[in-house]
């Protein structure tokens, strides 16, 4: 993206969940779209094995600007989905699927 381009919704957006792992790329994201888009964004955390990093992960989310943050424990990859699923058509506007950091 250049510094020309333009975002425009053509709704205002009053709550978008973010898939938030803490990490820098999240971090950055959840604080670009709460100062772009002017919205409450709420972080979503899947804990599917990453046992002690989830630790702290409270504090940075809410420091870096969401208004909550949801961590669902002991979740297998199929679950994730279906849980991001269940926010979207429920109470959220979006949600993003982690990518895998193989990449």
């Amino acid at each position: 993206m250049t510094a020309k381009t333009k975002i425009v919704a053509t709704e205002k957006i009053k709550k978008l969940v973010l898939s938030y792992s803490g990490g820098l790329d999240t971090s950055v994201m959840l604080r670009w779209i709460k100062d772009h888009f002017g919205c409450e964004v709420v972080a979503y955390c899947a804990e599917v094995g990453q046992g002690d990093e989830t630790e702290g992960l409270e504090e940075k989310a809410l420091k870096t600007g969401a208004s909550k943050l949801y961590i669902e424990r002991n979740l297998r990859a199929t679950s994730y989905f279906q849980s991001c699923a269940r926010m979207l058509f429920t109470k959220a506007t979006t949600c993003s699927a982690p990518r895998s950091r193989g990449r």
